[in-house]
């Protein structure tokens, strides 16, 4: 809106809204911007990274007055700016006396400007340091080294000390990164473990459960051993029986082969039988065949003395019952033959004269 063709009421409107400080930015001119403080109003920058804009003023306000409003408004359009008061007040000492009208004369081309910078407390009025030595020198001694509790700060110093941390944080972090690693390969070596740690368990189960079935199988198989000694034992009865069956066919054999062995009384039988039966106890007993000791009882008979556990050991062996045999005569020696072959599996007549 040009303020030329602005009408009485309409300026009236305005000055009333730019004693308040809240004329939107599109109100104000670009022409109103550079004035030579003759004009109505004095428009004067507010600038920040963030934030940017114009207000316009009556120049005969104070020009702290103004800043405060600038600074006001700033805070409203955006809250997270903030200037600590201390600050405020230090930069705007070189406004004390002066209006709005005086910092335009002073700023002059240029409108005076609030000139916020990243760095808080610094360039708030860049463009008014020039404006008296005042100003300089409040520039001035904010570069000099401040003393905090009689301790000089030296600005050089406080850079090598945040170097040297920004360094160790940097080794901090190549550390903590390294760990990391470690901790991954940790976890790997633990994922591997506890695999191996569960295929040894199934493992031992295994065992166990073959374990289980060879004790099963050592039972069984003590059982068929149980089985097998039975077995043993019936087959000594089958073997005596075997014996005695050999026996009754050589009888058999005798009856029909031997001239006169019909007339052969009971006794000389039992006693011919009594031979056999008492090697066949010897064995049952343990005691060996080569040890036995016969005597001869009555007219050509031969039988062993009496209880099989009470024979003595002599130096008869298969030659000497050999021998034995081959004295007798007639059936006793036909009989005593064919169990000595039965037993020996060998022909007693061999041993003695085919030795």
């Amino acid at each position: 809106m040009d303020m030329a063709a602005m009408t009485k009421n309409q300026k009236k409107k305005m000055k009333r809204r730019l004693k308040k400080g809240n004329v939107p930015q599109q109100d104000v001119q670009q022409g109103d911007e550079h004035h030579d403080g003759q004009s109505e109003m004095v428009c004067v920058e507010f600038c920040d990274p963030d934030l940017a804009f114009r207000l316009a003023f009556d120049p005969d306000l104070p020009a702290v007055e103004a800043v405060t409003r600038c600074v006001s408004r700033a805070e409203e359009a955006y809250p997270a700016f903030g200037l600590d008061p201390d600050q405020l007040r230090l930069y705007s000492e070189p406004l004390i006396g002066l209006t709005v009208g005086d910092w335009a004369k002073k700023t002059s081309p240029t409108p005076p400007t609030v000139l916020m910078t990243a760095v808080r407390g610094q360039g708030l009025f860049a463009k008014v340091k020039a404006m008296n030595e005042l100003a300089v020198e409040e520039v001035k001694k904010i570069d000099e080294p401040k003393k905090i509790d009689g301790d000089v700060i030296d600005l050089n110093v406080l850079a090598q000390q945040v170097a040297s941390l920004t360094n160790e944080i940097t080794a901090l972090r190549v550390e903590n990164s390294a760990l990391r690693v470690d901790n991954s390969a940790l976890r790997v070596d633990i994922s591997a473990l506890t695999d191996r740690v569960a295929t040894l368990t199934n493992e031992v189960s295994d065992l166990e459960v073959k374990n289980g079935a060879l004790t099963l199988n050592n039972i069984a198989l003590s059982e068929q051993v149980v089985a097998l000694k039975g077995r043993v034992d019936s087959l000594e009865d089958v073997q005596v029986i075997l014996v005695r069956k050999m026996i009754e066919t050589c009888r058999d054999k005798l009856r029909n082969e031997v001239p006169g062995f019909a007339g052969v009384t009971r006794e000389d039988w039992n006693a011919a039988i009594a031979i056999t039966q008492n090697i066949m106890a010897a064995v049952n007993a343990g005691l060996s065949q080569d040890g036995l000791n016969f005597t001869r009882y009555g007219e050509g008979t031969a039988q062993s003395a009496g209880n099989v556990a009470a024979h003595e050991q002599s130096a008869t062996d298969p030659l000497a019952l050999a021998s034995f045999i081959t004295q007798e005569r007639g059936y006793r020696r036909r009989v005593l033959k064919e169990v000595f072959e039965y037993v020996y599996q060998l022909d007693p007549e061999g041993v003695i004269f085919h030795p």
